[in-house]
């Protein structure tokens, strides 16, 4: 589970429909958590508002758990400074944050999703892992996870989706494997 912050920006009236969809990939700066790699959404509906977001997460126990129950909703103070600047650097017209989240993500160490059986109860097919980015690929994920589910053979391998890699598995017991994948 990765946490994944996004917040919503004042934009100036005259400019609000100026503002694309876009995605801006920088280099990364580790030191700083940076991961370089921003988006942003348009305004939606009558809100003189766009959202930035980032799409990556620092390699700290901070943003990256195995458990819900050891995510943290409140934004970190870092990362909303980072995306701050990074509005502030690359935006005409963009006023105050309006708000700031931290959500969560569901992603493998390898951030390829799982498509599989649960081993401890086959009856029991799963899709998870899909990090903001299974939405694009929804209709060819549906059919097969039907495909999973009827016992059919899959119309594309899936195997590189097992919930057997070592990246995903966690041992009875909660132990994590130590493993460099």
């Amino acid at each position: 589970i990765w946490a994944m912050h996004w917040g919503h920006y004042r934009v100036q009236e005259e400019l609000k429909h100026k503002y694309p969809q876009w995605f801006c990939f920088r280099k990364e700066v580790p030191e700083k958590w940076d991961g370089g790699l921003y988006y942003g959404f348009p305004v939606e509906g009558d809100d003189s508002m766009i959202k930035v977001g980032i799409d990556f997460c620092p390699e700290d126990p901070e943003f990256r758990m195995r458990r819900m129950s050891d995510y943290n909703y409140t934004p970190n103070s870092t990362i909303v400074n980072l995306i701050d600047d990074f509005v502030k650097e690359n935006w005409k017209g963009v006023g105050e944050r309006v708000d700031m989240y931290s959500n969560p993500y569901t992603c493998t160490r390898d951030q390829y999703f799982v498509l599989d059986r649960l081993r401890e109860k086959p009856e029991i097919c799963l899709f998870t892992g899909g990090c903001g980015r299974a939405f694009k690929f929804a209709p060819l994920l549906g059919k097969l996870l039907a495909e999973k589910a009827l016992d059919l053979p899959p119309s594309y391998d899936i195997a590189p989706f097992s919930a057997e890699r070592d990246c995903v598995r966690m041992p009875a017991g909660g132990v994590e494997r130590t493993s460099s994948t």
